[in-house]
């Protein structure tokens, strides 16, 4: 089965407890005023990659403790998240899920099934006018972290602005998590 995928973070500190594999889904209904993502709302082919092929890629990245899925809106691939779970599932790995849908809005089938294999839910609609980025992995206060299981059972918060930036070497920067202003001006 292939996912239409918009990036890959093979190593992040600051979408959920530990060392996670990101995976930024590609495609968004909600599509929120205000989102920082809207080069993922698009249906349309970003890179459509075999869920194996990045299994691969998971199994490869030495100390991952779980794989985050963020958008876009990941539950807009119902279907490919479903397959995604289950083999990270396999691999005793934690699941982490950032949505733009509250949890009560996740009830068809697909998706009360995706939740049976995921750790830890980031649910709510991006508030613009509620925007906080010193909470802990949610960008404005109406949003919610549920931890399903109990994966993530000795994780302590630790409310804060966290970002990372990544320098290739090709000198090619990005900027993942929450920044601000000051930060995107240095």
């Amino acid at each position: 089965m292939k996912v239409n995928i918009a990036h890959i973070e093979p190593e992040s500190y600051i979408y959920a407890p530990g060392k996670q594999f990101v995976v930024w889904m590609q495609g968004c209904s909600i599509r929120c005023k205000g989102c920082w993502n809207k080069g993922m709302w698009s249906f349309g082919e970003k890179k459509y990659v075999e869920i194996e092929t990045v299994m691969v890629q998971i199994n490869k990245t030495k100390g991952v403790k779980g794989v985050t899925f963020i958008g876009g809106e990941p539950f807009d691939q119902p279907e490919e998240l479903l397959d995604f779970v289950k083999r990270i599932k396999r691999e005793n790995l934690g699941v982490t899920i950032y949505t733009g849908y509250g949890k009560k809005e996740l009830i068809s089938n697909i998706a009360i099934e995706v939740l049976q294999f995921t750790d830890l839910l980031i649910s709510g609609r991006y508030i613009e006018t509620l925007r906080n980025v010193n909470l802990q992995w949610i960008g404005s206060e109406n949003q919610r972290k549920d931890f399903l299981t109990n994966f993530y059972a000795d994780y302590h918060f630790d409310n804060a602005n966290y970002c990372e930036i990544n320098i290739s070497e090709t000198g090619a920067m990005t900027i993942v998590g929450f920044p601000d202003e000051n930060l995107l001006k240095r």
